[in-house]
């Protein structure tokens, strides 16, 4: 293929089947041809270990950034409503301890 170099098969126009080999001279043997398709199956996976490598990656610097978001926000939050847990925290552990005194 011109535009993007891969290779390109095409079928031999004096076969008379689909399924047939021609036994001209030129084509390859079965091991040779195990061997392209091996070489092919290998660049394919190598391909999509690249791009799976990449898609992970821009997944994790999307959610570390979505991570720090939620922690500035929480701690714009609790830096707001400190006051507010610290009573209501001692008024529980002082009805917490008068049950537990009660029973």
């Amino acid at each position: 293929n011109v535009h993007d170099g891969k290779l390109v098969e095409i079928t031999d126009p004096t076969n008379t089947t689909r399924n047939e080999r021609s036994h001209t001279p030129g084509y390859l043997t079965d091991v040779q041809e195990g061997e392209v398709v091996h070489r092919k199956l290998e660049g394919l996976a190598s391909q999509y270990y690249t791009l799976l490598k990449s898609q992970m990656e821009q997944q994790r610097i999307h959610y570390l950034g979505k991570l720090e978001e939620i922690r500035r926000h929480h701690s714009a939050t609790t830096t707001t409503t400190t006051p507010k847990k610290k009573k209501a925290s001692h008024s529980n552990s002082s009805s917490t301890t008068t049950t537990t005194t009660t029973t």
